[in-house]
């Protein structure tokens, strides 16, 4: 056996569920990825095993003990080492055609217009806290034309959302703008898990805590959200298959085996919305956050 890539050889699996012309389209995308770490390292992994050679990559952090848990890179090798750069370098060990462009110091309004240039889709695996950055990348994308793909590891699931021109906007689904920090990450855990489905497994809840910006988190949930990334993206690339764009989001819960699909229409100013928010707030002050 050769040792040498070959890169037709190494995506033929992929065939039957993409045509040869189909994982050439692939091939040439570029993918703009928010975060190398619990979603955004295994996002870019699982988009390079699907065959796309062309990557921004952005991510200030390094890798540290406490990310071993979930992070696709994060092991006695990668410990006090930039997130991009291992990341990258896990990408061309799969294929060494792989290019992306490095932003080490993440994504900030002085470099978003260069983090964007060129890129066909933006994935979002920012840390869940990184709401700041989540503000003014939506609105770049979206003047640009660029779908954005939100997929949120949730406990031992998942949930997926896509904002493109013919969704509503970020804003007006999760309407962070002007509250503050712990404010608009129960915002977006709301906006992207409504249902709440995943509650029941979250047996020890002081284990997370939005004062210290921690939370639980598992293997699987990073995993699955993985899956349901690549699927949209592949959807949106190839221009075939339903893609769930806000104000719906899909949530499968793999430890109560529950699946939901909700509609939040007229998003955070929903009824319901508020109604569970107002709920989430009271929990939350009564634990001290």
């Amino acid at each position: 056996m050769s040792g040498a890539f070959e890169y037709k050889e190494a995506f033929s699996r992929n065939l039957g569920w993409v045509t040869p012309e189909e994982q050439q389209s692939l091939r040439r995308a570029r993918i703009a990825i928010g975060g190398a770490g619990g979603v955004g390292g295994i996002h870019l992994i699982t988009l390079v095993r699907l065959g796309i050679t062309n990557f921004h990559l952005a991510d200030p952090d390094i890798f540290e003990l406490k990310n071993f848990n979930r992070q696709y890179g994060a092991d006695m090798t990668s410990l006090g080492k930039s997130k991009c750069e291992v990341m990258l370098k896990r990408a061309q060990e799969i294929n060494p055609e792989v290019k992306a462009k490095l932003f080490s110091n993440g994504i900030t309004k002085e470099n978003v217009s260069e983090f964007l240039d060129g890129v066909d889709i933006y994935i979002d695996g920012l840390d869940i806290f990184a709401m700041d950055v989540r503000e003014y990348i939506f609105p770049e994308c979206n003047k640009r034309n660029i779908p954005c793909v939100t997929v949120a590891p949730i406990g031992m699931g998942a949930s997926v959302m896509c904002f493109t021109k013919k969704s509503i906007s970020f804003e007006d689904y999760f309407g962070v703008a002007g509250r503050s920090p712990i404010e608009k990450t129960v915002r977006f855990v709301l906006g992207m898990s409504p249902s709440l489905i995943h509650m029941k497994a979250l047996i020890a809840k002081e284990y997370s805590n939005l004062n210290e910006q921690r939370a639980a988190s598992t293997p699987m949930g990073c995993v699955m959200a993985s899956g349901m990334m690549g699927t949209e993206v592949l959807k949106l690339i190839l221009k075939r298959g339903p893609v769930t764009i806000a104000p719906s989001v899909v949530h499968y819960d793999g430890y109560s085996y529950k699946l939901r699909k909700t509609n939040l229409w007229l998003g955070y100013r929903n009824p319901i919305f508020q109604i569970k928010l107002w709920i989430m707030k009271s929990i939350l002050n009564k634990m001290g956050q």
